[in-house]
C-alpha cells in the first residue's frame, strides 16, 4: 500500500487504484458536472416536456433551498448522533457493544436519520410571508426536481471538498454525484421521446405545418390521447427507474465501502478513548445515507410523510430501549477501566 495512491475496495472482490493526483482530478471533475449536467437536462425537460403547474425558475431556485437544507440535515444529524451517543452508548460499559455492534452503528445511525427527516415535515409546515420561510417552500412543485437539484449540489459539494481536502473519502459520495445525473438523464429521454411517440406527436415538438396534407391528416388519427392508467403507469415506471440508477445503484456502490469504515474508526476511536466520536461520525453517515431518498419524500402526501416521521421515531426509542436492555460480557478484555 502506497500513502500517494487511491483505493477503493468492490465488494472484497475487486480493487480501484488511483493515483491520489488522479482521484482529485476525477472528484473534481464530477463534482462540477454533475450540478450543470443536472440543470442543462431539467432546461431540456422544459423546453421539450415542460411539467404541468411548474417552472423550472422556481425549481432551480427550490434546488439552492433543498441544497442547503440537506447540508444542515448533515450537519444536524451529526450533532445528534453526539448527544445519542453521549446520553446512551456512553452509559453503558464499554464491553457490551463488543457484542452489540450492529446495535449501536443502527441506533446512531437513526439517531442522524430521525432529525434529517423531520427536517423535510417542518420544512413542509412552515408558513408566513418571510422571504426565508418562502425560499425553504419554493421547492413544492408538482414535480421532486428541485429536490433532485438539492441532492445532486449536495453530493457535489461535499464530494468537492473531499477532493480539495481529503480525496481517500470522496467514495462516500462519488457514486451519488456520478448516477443521479445519469438517472435524471433517463427520466428526461423517457419525457422528450419516449412518452410524445407514445401519444402520436412528433419528437421536435409536432410541427406539423411543415407536412404534406396526407401526412397532417395521418398524423392527425395518431395523436390519440393516452389513457390514464397507462400516464400512471408510465410516470411511475419512470420514477422506479430514475430511482433505481440515481439511487439504489450508487447504494449498493457506496453501502460496503461506508460500513468498513465506520467498523474501522469506530474501533480507532474506542482505543483512543474518544468514544463520543463514534456518535458523530455514525449520525453522520445516517443522515448522508438518508440523503439520496431524499427526493422520494418530497414526492410522499403530508400525511405519508408524518407516519413515517411518527414511525421512525418509534424505532428510535426501542432502540434507546434496546440499547440499555442488552447484556454486557464481563468476561471480555477492556480497553479502559474507568470505562468498565
Amino acid at each position: 500500500m502506497n500513502s500517494n495512491m487511491f483505493y477503493v475496495g468492490m465488494f472484497d472482490s475487486w480493487m480501484w487504484m488511483l493515483s491520489t493526483s488522479a482521484a482529485r482530478l476525477l472528484f473534481g471533475f464530477v463534482a462540477i458536472a454533475a450540478p450543470v449536467s443536472s440543470v442543462a437536462l431539467l432546461w431540456y425537460l422544459w423546453v421539450s416536456a415542460p411539467p404541468p403547474g411548474a417552472t423550472l425558475s422556481r425549481a432551480i431556485c427550490g434546488g439552492l433551498a433543498d441544497l442547503a437544507v440537506s447540508l444542515g440535515a448533515l450537519l444536524i444529524g451529526a450533532v445528534a448522533g453526539t448527544v445519542a451517543d453521549w446520553a446512551v452508548v456512553r452509559q453503558r460499559d464499554l464491553r457490551t457493544w463488543y457484542e452489540w455492534q450492529f446495535l449501536r452503528l443502527g441506533f446512531l445511525a437513526v439517531s442522524g436519520v430521525l432529525p434529517a427527516l423531520s427536517l423535510e415535515l417542518l420544512r413542509r409546515r412552515m408558513s408566513g410571508f418571510s422571504v426565508f420561510s418562502d425560499l425553504l417552500r419554493s421547492g413544492d412543485q408538482p414535480t421532486d426536481h428541485s429536490a433532485v437539484l438539492g441532492l445532486v449540489g449536495a453530493m457535489s459539494t461535499l464530494l468537492l471538498i473531499s477532493a480539495i481536502k481529503l480525496p481517500h473519502l470522496g467514495f462516500a459520495v462519488f457514486w451519488f454525484a456520478l448516477f443521479a445525473p445519469i438517472g435524471l438523464a433517463l427520466e428526461v429521454s423517457i419525457k422528450a421521446f419516449v412518452l410524445p411517440m407514445l401519444r402520436g406527436q412528433l419528437p421536435s415538438g409536432g410541427r406539423r405545418e411543415l407536412l404534406p396534407v396526407s401526412d397532417k391528416s395521418l398524423q392527425a388519427t395518431k395523436s390519440l390521447p393516452v389513457e390514464p392508467e397507462q400516464e400512471l403507469f408510465i410516470a411511475v415506471g419512470v420514477l422506479t427507474l430514475r430511482d433505481l440508477v440515481g439511487v439504489f445503484l450508487p447504494l449498493v456502490m457506496a453501502l460496503p465501502q461506508v460500513y468498513n469504515l465506520l467498523m474501522v474508526f469506530t474501533y480507532i476511536i474506542d482505543g483512543l478513548d474518544l468514544q463520543v466520536g463514534n456518535g458523530a461520525l455514525c449520525g453522520l453517515v445516517g443522515a448522508l445515507i438518508f440523503l439520496p431518498f431524499f427526493p422520494a419524500t418530497r414526492r410522499l402526501p403530508h400525511e405519508i410523510m408524518s407516519i413515517a416521521v411518527l414511525l421512525t421515531g418509534l424505532l428510535w426509542v426501542a432502540l434507546v430501549v434496546s440499547c440499555f436492555s442488552v447484556p454486557t460480557n464481563t468476561d471480555l478484555y477492556c480497553y479502559f477501566g474507568s470505562h468498565c
